[in-house]
């Protein structure tokens, strides 16, 4: 399983060192690397409010969905369903 924090260290929407909005800050990257390291349960959540905190203070990207995703299906196709992504998910689909 992935940790949620070290989701901040990859995406160049969120990556501390490198990100689409050029924000450079040292309590940044310094929160999301103890988030990601952090052992105790209770510790990383603290860790993971604080980082909420900074994300929405701070406001320096955000999602947004530029032309949702739209299908046409016969009716016998049945459970075709999108993931979190917005992509077509399979795994529980099935024609009949």
């Amino acid at each position: 399983m992935v940790d949620a924090a070290s989701l901040l260290q990859g995406g160049n929407a969120y990556n501390y060192a490198n990100n689409f909005s050029g924000l450079k800050d040292d309590a940044y990257a310094n929160l999301v690397d103890a988030a990601s390291t952090e052992p105790d349960t209770g510790k990383r959540k603290q860790l993971y409010s604080q980082l909420n905190d900074y994300l929405l203070d701070q406001s320096f990207t955000f999602a947004y969905a530029y032309s949702p995703t739209t299908i046409v299906v016969g009716p016998n196709v049945h459970n075709l369903q999108f993931d979190a992504s917005g992509a077509l998910a399979y795994v529980e689909a099935w024609v009949g």
